[in-house]
């Protein structure tokens, strides 16, 4: 999975957007790059053999996934809304 969200990245920011939405897509990226730290951080927990850290560990995937998807929802309405402008 880390992979699949580093690939997606690093297609991100290949990306030349239009000056109107340069910033809505710096956001987004920087979204992306946060959540794949997240998750890394996250996943060293859930592999861990320690009960309480793979509690940990759930917890900080489903508020890191909660969070991107919110961000990721959000800048995308708002790249979308500028495009059609």
């Amino acid at each position: 999975f880390y992979a699949a969200v580093d690939t997606f990245v690093s297609q991100l920011k290949a990306i030349k957007p239009p000056a109107s939405v340069k910033g809505l897509h710096s956001k987004l990226t920087s979204s992306l790059v946060s959540f794949g730290a997240s998750l890394r951080d996250a996943g060293s927990d859930l592999t861990s053999d320690n009960a309480g850290r793979i509690l940990d560990g759930q917890s900080k995937l489903a508020v890191a996934t909660n969070k991107v998807t919110r961000s990721i929802n959000s800048t995308v309405a708002k790249i979308n809304s500028a495009l059609k402008t």
